[in-house]
């Protein structure tokens, strides 16, 4: 975290927290506090324990409880929890103070688009940082919304162009091409909604859908309106969650990503409930079928 975060969080003057570890009072230092460690060459834990005699000379000296911040989990009472962040926490709030927001964008853009990176927590940290003061809560959202909206796209068109370069093909693409062709009907009936849960809700089957969206046809107007929806639900939430949540975010990350995750298992197990049920009963009507016949 950074030095206005856990100056906020701590309700202390930021000026206190510069002297403590100290850094010149040129401004506000907008580096996480593991960047301005190392670049002391002291560790983490050195510096937070300054930090923490320094907050607790001055609650002393105040006369102020030593509490914890109003963001801070029971469970952390005895440090400062704002500080000790999670490495994958600390890590990504380093990239995207160095990087901003053009960083976090890109970085939603690819994990639309189906690579394995920390979407969820990168939301959840754009709203730590915007309820730091570190970037507008509106420029968050406008970049974050980009990104997400960005990588949507990219998937659709990757879909679209292996159904456009497939179709009437032999072997294995060419049949992905011919099964997406039989699958339109469904898609126009369901597509819309599909995409539209699957930006907030069941995130893990997003990047798969905007490819599927893409290679069985469903089209463009109709998957970005609904994608563009569903986006802006996720990107609000997230972002508000990160807002409210600033200093739990990993943890946070990780309930959500558990739930979603969970909510795509079932949706799945759903379907393919669904599927075999209708396969049972085709299978039992062709079997009566049968029997009429012989009588």
């Amino acid at each position: 975290m950074t030095v206005r975060y856990v100056a906020r969080s701590y309700r202390v003057d930021p000026k206190l927290v510069h002297d403590a570890i100290g850094l010149p009072q040129t401004g506000p230092d907008r580096r996480p506090l593991i960047r301005i460690a190392n670049d002391q060459r002291q560790s983490l834990d050195a510096l937070t324990d300054r930090i923490i005699e320094a907050i607790r000379l001055d609650r002393a000296i105040r006369g102020v409880p030593d509490a914890r911040p109003q963001r801070c989990p029971p469970a952390a009472a005895t440090r400062l929890c704002a500080i000790r962040s999670p490495a994958m926490t600390a890590t990504l709030l380093e990239f995207l103070t160095s990087y901003g927001l053009p960083a976090a964008a890109l970085l939603l853009a690819i994990g639309q688009m189906g690579v394995p990176l920390p979407t969820s927590l990168a939301l959840l940290t754009l709203g730590a940082l915007a309820a730091n003061g570190d970037t507008g809560l509106a420029n968050a959202f406008i970049w974050a919304l980009g990104g997400t909206v960005l990588g949507d796209q990219g998937g659709y068109l990757a879909g679209r162009f292996v159904i456009l370069s497939a179709e009437g093909r032999p072997g294995f693409r060419g049949r992905m091409a011919r099964k997406a062709r039989s699958a339109e009907p469904h898609l126009a009936r369901w597509g819309g909604s599909g995409v539209f849960f699957t930006r907030w809700l069941f995130t893990p089957l997003g990047p798969a859908i905007n490819i599927a969206s893409g290679i069985a046809s469903l089209s463009w107007p109709r998957f970005s309106f609904w994608g563009v929806a569903g986006e802006v639900v996720w990107v609000s939430i997230y972002i508000a969650l990160g807002y409210s949540f600033g200093s739990n975010i990993e943890t946070l990350a990780g309930i959500l990503g558990n739930l979603s995750m969970a909510l795509a298992m079932l949706a799945l197990a759903a379907f393919l409930g669904w599927r075999l049920l209708h396969a049972v009963r085709a299978t039992q009507t062709r079997a009566h079928e049968d029997r009429d016949e012989e009588r």
